[in-house]
């Protein structure tokens, strides 16, 4: 299975998915030097669960992607075991990651104003999961805004059809199967935005136009799943002029 979080709260409802775990190794990788070495490897390799912290995600980018410890999580994930993480361990878990790799959080008003502002910055690739293809996650789940600037601006790329986010609020698990069906844990709730249409304005320098984002909200107890996305339902959204019509909460 595989395990998404957001929210330090979100540790307690992992664990007790997993109902426990009997020992648990603490590591700090602070260079990519670090990530290459035999006996990190080894025990990453070794592990049936492995959980990335919150912090700053740009950290794993720079210090973890690409190196034989993320191939050694990809092991992990490969012979069964779980991988998750809270916050910006939540965040490279999608195909393309919002990796806060300029420094500054990303704020909805400004990147919605401008979305190619220098703090929307976005990777892709990290793990690849195959459930997590063309995801794209946003944790602290609170400013709407950002992720559909998100999603235009991947959709934009010309490499996916249709974009999907998962923005997973505090205290907030999202518990995914080996067959896409995620389930929602903690207080709730999750949102799930598909945009599969392109945007009408998305300029540099240039507010967002972009109609047609569809968006549910799932609350404590309900299930979605990633490989048949509800086709009913919801709500649809647009962003007009760096503007949301609606507030969808």
């Amino acid at each position: 299975m595989v395990i998404r979080a957001s929210g330090a709260d979100g540790y307690n409802s992992y664990f007790q998915a997993m109902d426990g775990v009997n020992s648990v190794i603490s590591m700090i990788i602070t260079d990519r030097e670090s990530a290459r070495r035999p006996d990190v490897v080894r025990i990453v390799r070794d592990a049936e669960l492995v959980f990335f912290a919150g912090g700053d995600q740009c950290n794993y980018i720079r210090r973890i992607k690409g190196t034989p410890v993320a191939d050694a999580v990809k092991d992990v994930f490969r012979r069964g075991g779980a991988i998750g993480g809270t916050s910006a361990g939540l965040a490279i878990q999608g195909q393309i990651a919002y990796d806060a790799c300029p420094g500054q959080s990303a704020k909805s008003v400004e990147v919605m104003a401008d979305p190619f502002h220098t703090d929307v910055s976005l990777s892709r690739d990290f793990f690849s999961w195959p459930i997590m293809r063309a995801i794209v996650t946003d944790t602290h789940f609170q400013q709407l805004g950002r992720l559909l600037v998100f999603l235009s601006r991947t959709l934009a790329d010309g490499k996916e059809k249709r974009v999907i986010g998962l923005g997973v609020s505090e205290r907030t698990v999202l518990l995914v199967g080996r067959d896409g069906v995620g389930r929602v844990m903690g207080d709730g709730p999750v949102h799930l935005v598909i945009a599969d249409s392109p945007a009408q304005v998305l300029e540099r320098g240039k507010p967002l136009t972009h109609r047609g984002y569809r968006i549910w909200r799932l609350n404590k107890g309900e299930t979605v799943d990633l490989k048949r996305l509800p086709a009913t339902g919801g709500k649809t959204i647009d962003v007009i002029e760096g503007q949301l019509t609606e507030n969808p909460y």
